[in-house]
């Protein structure tokens, strides 16, 4: 998903740019691909369990700031999030030939 972002000051816009976002299904595939647990990636990104559950399962939203430490995370340990473009919808893969490190706990 794409959100669009207006960027103003004094309420005059400066400019608008694109800000890629992360899907639940891109979470849990991610979190798969690197062989996290729903609790190893809520420990590693600092949130309970339960906020990753309901937002994979689609049953509630993250606020962006919790959403982008789990995808810090995901991305320490090997993760590409690609966007969803005229070629196809959003996705993963994983960094090739690389030595994907531990997740860190995010900030």
């Amino acid at each position: 998903m794409i959100t669009p972002t207006r960027l103003s000051q004094h309420g005059v816009l400066i400019k608008e740019h694109v800000v890629p976002t992360i899907t639940p299904l891109q979470v849990k595939l991610a979190r798969t691909a690197v062989g996290l647990g729903v609790r190893e990636l809520a420990e590693s990104a600092g949130v309970a369990p339960s906020t990753i559950q309901r937002f994979e399962s689609g049953r509630g939203d993250m606020q962006s700031r919790t959403l982008d430490k789990v995808q810090r995370c995901l991305e320490a340990s090997g993760v590409i999030f690609i966007p969803a473009d005229s070629t196809g919808g959003p996705g993963v893969r994983l960094r090739a030939h690389t030595e994907r490190s531990a997740p860190t706990e995010a900030p």
